[in-house]
């Protein structure tokens, strides 16, 4: 009997753990989506290029102390940057 139990619950955990990794993959690529929204939005904001337009957001990031992501959904929501930040080149 115990030789079947153990491989069905190793089974079972591995079963979670496939389940986990592909909801953290989705959210991750929810998130990228996200924060590529953003970028475009700054960019024609802005008219400024993606190599400009991401390390502006990531600095925001920075800057208050909030994910990126966060930032992101902020400028999907509003269409404008928070706050009062300029691009550095």
């Amino acid at each position: 009997m115990a030789s079947v139990v153990v491989p069905l619950a190793a089974l079972a955990i591995e079963g979670g753990r496939h389940q986990r990794d592909q909801t953290d993959l989705l959210e991750a690529l929810a998130s990228s989506r996200h924060i590529a929204t953003a970028v475009g939005i700054v960019m024609d904001a802005r008219g400024i290029t993606g190599g400009v337009a991401l390390p502006l957001l990531r600095r925001i990031s920075t800057e208050f102390n909030v994910n990126l992501g966060a930032v992101a959904g902020k400028v999907n929501f509003s269409s404008s940057l928070p706050g009062r930040v300029e691009p550095t080149e």
